[in-house]
C-alpha cells in the first residue's frame, strides 16, 4: 500500500471513529431529553455503522426499556453482554427490566450481578432492596438500603435517612442506625426526631451521656411539647378515646426517649408506689375495667394491666379486658404479650374492630406491612365507617409503594370524619396525588390544608409544583415565594422556586437563587449542576464548563455533569475532550438501573 493509499485509509477510520463518537452522543442527548425515536434512529445508524458497539445496544436497549418494549430491551442488552460480559450498569438496566414484568428472582440475580461487579454501585443496591421488599425479605431489604444511602448519602432527604434508621433501631443495629440520624441532622438541623432517636440509639450503645445531649436538643426543638411528633409524621389515633386503638402505623417511627411513649402518647408519669386511684373497692369485674381505664388515662400503664388481670381473674371472657391490656403491653413494648392478649380478646369476641386495628398498628410498628394490612382490612370489613382505620391503612399502603390504594383509603377517611383531617392530612393527600399526576385533585387537597391553615408553608410549596407541571410559571412563582415566606430554612422550597424561574426562562434570577443555596451548602454538587445546565442553555459556555466541573470536583460519580460537560465541550468542537467525558457518563450512568 503506498503512503498516500495508507493516508486516505488512517483518514476514513478516524472520520469512521469520529462519526459512531458522535452517534453515541447524539443518541445519549436524545435519550436523556426524552427524544425516544430520535435516540433510536442514532441507535441504528451508529450499529450499522459498527454493528460490535457494545455501547450502541446498551443505548438502544435503554431505549426500548424506555419505550415499553421488554423483549427489545433484553435482547439488546444481552448482545451488548456478549460484547462486554463486566458492564456492571447493563446487569442493572436487566434488573429494572426484570423488576418491571414482577419477575423479582431473575431481577435479584441481575442488580447481585452488577453488585459483584461494581460493589459501589449505589443504584443497584437501591432497586435490589426494592426487590427483597417484594420478596418479604425485610432484613435483607433494609441492610441493603443502608449500604446504598451510605454510598450516596447527598441523594437522599433528611426524612428517609430518619425512616431508615428507625426500621435499623427495630433490626437490633443501633450503631447502623446513629449514622443514619446524624445524616438526617446534616442535612436538616432542626429535625427534631432525628435527635430524639439518635439519643435512644446512643442509649442503648451505653453512650450516656451523648444520648443526653440530643434528647436535649429533641425537647428543645419541641418545645413546648417535646413527647409529641410532628403531625405530619403521625397519624392521630384512629378514635377519639385512646383505649381504643393505638396509631403506630407511622411512615417513621418515634424512637422513644426516656418517659415518652413510642405511639405519640403524652409523656409517661411516673409510677409511685402506694399511689392508686381514689375508686370504691371493686366488687365485679365491669368495675375493675373501669379502674384499668382509669390507670390508662393516667398513663400508668403498668397498673393497667394489673387490673386488667384482675378484672380476668373474675370473668376469663372479658374481651374488653383482653383489648385494654394488649394496649397497654404494647405501650410498654411488650408485643409479643400483646399479640397474645388481643388474639385472645378476639378467640372471645371474634367481631372486635378495634382488636383488629390494633393488631395492624402493632404489625406496622414492628414493620411487618403485609400484616397490618390484611389486620386493617380485617378491621373495616367488621366496621366499614371505621375512619382512623382507614387512615393508618393509608400510611401502611405508602409505605408498600401502593400510593393509589393509599389514596382511596385517605378519601375514605376524610369522606367519613371531614372534620378530623388536619391541614397536613390534606398536604399529605394532595401529595400522593400529585405523584399519580392527579394535578387538579392535588390543588384542591392543598387548597382545602390552607383553609383550616393559611400559614401552612408545604401547601403553598404543593401549589408551586401543581402550577410549575402545568407550565403556569407566574402562578408557581407566587406560591414558591408563599411557602418561602412562611418558612425561609427549606432548601426545597427554594430549589422549586429556582426550577419555576427556569421555566420562565428567568435564568439569571435561578442562578441567583442556586447560589444562595450554595452559601449554605457550599458541597452540593447538584446545585453546582443546575447552575451549568442553565449557563448551557444561555450559550454562556465557559462559565457553564466551570460550574460542571466544580460539580463533579464535589462528586466524581455525578453522571449527568458528565453529560451536561460532555454538551458543551460537543458545542465546542473539543473532539478530543469530548470523548473521554461522555464514556465516563456512559460508564457511571445508572438511570436504567434505578
Amino acid at each position: 500500500m503506498s503512503p498516500s493509499e495508507l493516508s486516505q485509509t488512517m483518514q476514513a477510520k478516524e472520520i469512521l471513529q469520529k462519526s459512531v463518537q458522535f452517534l453515541q452522543q447524539q443518541a445519549e442527548a436524545y435519550l436523556q431529553q426524552g427524544q425516544v425515536d430520535d435516540a433510536r434512529k442514532a441507535c441504528e445508524q451508529l450499529l450499522k455503522i459498527q454493528p460490535t458497539s457494545a455501547v450502541g445496544l446498551k443505548i438502544l436497549g435503554d431505549v426500548s426499556l424506555r419505550g415499553g418494549d421488554l423483549e427489545g430491551a433484553k435482547q439488546n442488552y444481552t448482545k451488548a453482554l456478549e460484547l462486554q460480559p463486566n458492564w456492571a450498569e447493563v446487569y442493572a438496566n436487566l434488573g429494572s427490566l426484570y423488576a418491571r414484568s414482577q419477575q423479582w428472582e431473575q431481577a435479584q440475580a441481575a442488580y447481585q450481578k452488577a453488585i459483584s461487579i461494581k460493589p459501589e454501585f449505589a443504584g443497584a443496591y437501591r432497586n435490589l432492596a426494592k426487590v427483597w421488599t417484594q420478596l418479604n425479605r425485610p432484613l435483607d431489604a433494609i441492610r441493603t438500603q443502608y449500604k446504598a444511602y451510605t454510598l450516596e448519602p447527598h441523594t437522599v432527604s433528611a426524612q428517609e435517612h430518619l425512616a431508615l434508621g428507625d426500621g435499623l433501631m427495630q433490626q437490633g443495629m443501633a450503631a447502623e442506625a446513629q449514622a443514619c440520624y446524624q445524616n438526617a441532622i446534616n442535612l436538616n438541623p432542626n429535625l427534631a426526631a432525628a435527635y430524639q432517636n439518635l439519643g435512644e440509639a446512643l442509649k442503648q450503645q451505653g453512650k450516656l451521656q451523648e444520648a443526653a445531649t440530643y434528647f436535649r436538643k429533641a425537647i428543645e426543638l419541641n418545645n413546648p411539647s417535646p413527647a409529641v411528633s410532628n403531625p405530619v409524621d403521625t397519624l392521630a389515633a384512629a378514635v377519639s378515646t385512646p383505649q381504643d386503638t393505638l396509631s403506630a402505623a407511622t411512615a417513621a417511627r418515634q424512637v422513644p426517649q426516656p418517659d415518652v411513649l413510642v405511639v405519640g402518647q403524652s409523656p409517661q408519669v411516673p409510677i409511685e408506689k402506694g399511689m392508686g386511684v381514689p375508686i370504691s373497692r371493686p366488687v365485679n369485674p365491669e368495675t375493675v375495667l373501669q379502674e384499668a381505664k382509669a390507670f390508662c388515662a393516667m398513663k400508668k400503664w403498668e397498673q393497667a394491666v394489673s387490673a386488667c388481670q384482675k378484672a380476668l381473674r373474675l370473668d376469663p371472657n372479658l374481651a374488653e379486658a383482653y383489648k385494654i391490656q394488649g394496649n397497654a403491653l404494647q405501650v410498654l413494648g411488650e408485643m409479643e404479650a400483646a399479640v397474645r392478649s388481643y388474639n385472645k380478646a378476639l378467640e372471645v369476641k371474634p367481631q372486635f374492630p378495634e382488636v383488629h386495628a390494633n393488631l395492624g398498628s402493632l404489625y406496622a410498628q414492628e414493620d411487618r406491612l403485609e400484616k397490618a394490612v390484611t389486620c386493617y382490612q380485617q378491621a373495616i370489613a367488621q366496621n366499614p365507617n371505621f375512619a382512623g382505620v382507614y387512615r393508618n391503612l393509608a400510611k401502611v399502603l405508602e409505605r408498600l409503594g401502593r400510593e393509589g390504594d393509599a389514596s382511596i383509603c385517605l378519601e375514605k377517611a376524610y369522606t367519613l370524619e371531614p372534620n378530623k383531617a388536619t391541614p397536613e392530612d390534606h398536604v399529605r393527600l394532595g401529595n400522593t396525588r400529585l405523584g399519580q399526576g392527579k394535578l387538579d385533585q392535588a390543588y384542591e387537597s392543598y387548597q382545602r390544608a390552607l383553609e383550616l391553615n393559611k400559614q401552612l408553608a408545604p401547601a403553598y410549596y404543593g401549589i408551586g409544583k401543581v402550577k410549575a407541571s402545568g407550565q403556569a410559571w407566574s402562578e408557581a412563582e407566587a406560591a414558591y415565594r408563599q411557602a418561602i415566606e412562611l418558612d425561609q430554612k427549606s432548601g426545597v422550597f427554594y430549589q422549586g422556586l429556582a426550577e419555576c424561574l427556569a421555566g420562565k426562562q428567568d435564568f439569571d434570577g435561578a442562578i441567583a437563587l442556586y447560589g444562595q443555596l450554595l452559601q449554605l451548602n457550599p458541597n452540593w454538587a447538584a446545585g453546582y449542576y443546575q447552575i451549568g445546565e442553565l449557563r448551557n442553555q444561555q450559550w454562556n459556555l465557559s462559565e457553564a464548563e466551570a460550574a460542571y466541573r466544580k460539580a463533579l470536583e464535589l462528586d466524581k460519580n455525578l453522571a449527568a455533569a458528565y453529560y451536561g460537560l460532555g454538551r458543551v465541550l460537543l458545542r465546542q468542537e473539543r473532539w478530543a475532550d469530548v470523548v473521554p467525558v461522555l464514556r465516563q457518563a456512559m460508564a457511571l450512568d445508572a438511570s436504567g438501573a434505578d
